[in-house]
């Protein structure tokens, strides 16, 4: 019984010494006036990205040209828009449209997950195709200048005469600019 009380005794001790050793930091919780300021990109009163406009680099090699916009609705939502060309086999028009989530709340810079849905037209057949795709990427901006690089997984449909369905993993490597 006098363990128990005595290791009860010891660990209040222990609790009482460590919120006393704060108190001297709790003086000096004020900032003066004139020091600088210790607000991060993510504090509410901050500025955020909310536009990007990029080019999709990877898609050369795979012959389908892809322009993006975002429109940030908030810090950690936005909208993108995507236009795309594709030449080969496939060739043809197509867009997509899809949100972005931004965990950090710093607009288009930092980590991104992003959820959407396209359309594609093949001219030299009578197919079209719709898709849904979920991307996991990270932006990276500097001066204005962003560099992005994203994977993913797509399903897409195929309508027409041949019909079909598969799923293909995605990637991007974008350029563009942020502001």
């Amino acid at each position: 019984m006098t363990s128990a009380m005595t290791s009860k005794a010891v660990l209040t001790a222990v609790l009482v010494a460590l919120l006393v050793s704060f108190t001297p930091l709790l003086a000096f919780a004020e900032e003066p006036e004139n020091a600088p300021s210790l607000a991060v990109r993510t504090d509410r009163g901050t500025p955020w990205l909310r536009y990007a406009v990029a080019f999709d680099l990877l898609g050369i090699a795979w012959n389908d040209y892809r322009l993006s916009a975002t429109v940030g609705i908030e810090r950690h939502l936005g909208v993108r828009l995507e236009g795309e060309w594709r030449r080969g086999l496939d060739r043809g028009p197509g867009g997509g449209l899809g949100i972005e989530l931004w965990p950090l709340g710093r607009g288009v810079d930092g980590p991104t997950v992003y959820v959407g849905t396209d359309v594609a037209v093949d001219l030299d057949r009578d197919r079209r195709a719709v898709g849904a795709q979920i991307e996991l990427g990270y932006t990276f901006v500097w001066r204005g200048v962003a560099l992005s690089g994203a994977l993913g997984a797509r399903s897409q449909w195929t309508l027409g005469l041949q019909r079909d369905h598969g799923y293909a993993p995605t990637g991007r490597v974008t350029i563009g600019w942020a502001f």
